[in-house]
């Protein structure tokens, strides 16, 4: 796998369900696929410059950046599952307050009040009543904005599933470019379009035991961009996961 690709490290929402005490579940089984930007560790903010006696501001050496450098690795996933947990351990934290302040029991009473709501509001428009309208519209803003928490949550929960399997694809990915003796993405794709295009010419001349043969190969290859393109679809959502955690951090 190249560098761009391994750079693009980067998971979509998953169902939460709700149990009989109103805690939130996530399902793993409808979680889709977003790769975390290269951050820091906490080892890695080793000083580059070092103060000397005087007070003076001298370079680190050359092995200390080289060391400096290699720990600047993205987080591992338990690094991430341990951000994304503390997150969502707070979010919920801010969702049953707000459900405790509303008067509600759980996510699912929560769901059903808007709707109702809505209805209402939909209702009161048609006759007129805009200021039983506005009273109402104002009581469902608080309402909304702990739906927005539990689509938080949904998304975060998902996240912690998608990073082992985006690093279990990525590992398939290059257990076969290794077995295929090819050296990264881009070749492979090239091997690809040649090989279809010598397929399509060795059937034109009617050599069609060495076309199956071709094929034979072909099908390995595109076993592989297959990996690729499944790759490519959980890092995109893991993208959208990582913003919303670094938006909600930053309130």
């Amino acid at each position: 796998m190249d560098t761009n690709e391994q750079e693009q490290w980067h998971g979509a929402s998953t169902e939460v369900t709700k149990s009989d005490n109103g805690s939130m579940i996530a399902d793993p089984a409808t979680s889709s696929p977003p790769l975390f930007d290269a951050s820091l560790s906490d080892s890695s903010l080793r000083r580059l410059v070092s103060e000397d006696e005087n007070g003076s501001l001298s370079r680190s050496s050359d092995s200390e950046r080289r060391e400096t450098n290699s720990m600047m690795l993205p987080p591992t996933s338990e690094e991430h599952q341990s951000i994304s947990h503390g997150l969502i351990e707070e979010l919920e934290r801010q969702l049953n307050d707000g459900l405790k302040e509303c008067e509600l029991d759980n996510v699912e009473e929560l769901l059903q009040v808007i709707a109702k709501t809505t209805d209402e509001i939909t209702e009161l428009k048609r006759k007129g009543k805009q200021k039983t309208t506005a009273e109402k519209e104002a009581t469902l803003v608080p309402l909304q904005k702990l739906q927005l928490l539990v689509e938080q949550i949904k998304i975060l929960k998902a996240s912690n599933i998608q990073r082992p399997a985006i690093e279990q694809l990525e590992r398939q990915l290059n257990d076969g470019l290794k077995e295929c003796e090819l050296d990264n993405v881009e070749e492979l794709l090239q091997v690809i379009a040649k090989t279809t295009d010598e397929i399509a010419e060795l059937k034109r001349k009617g050599k069609q035991k060495t076309a199956a043969e071709k094929e034979a190969t072909l099908v390995q290859l595109q076993k592989l961009e297959s990996l690729v393109k499944r790759l490519k679809v959980l890092k995109e959502a893991a993208i959208e996961t990582q913003g919303m955690m670094i938006q909600n951090m930053n309130q």
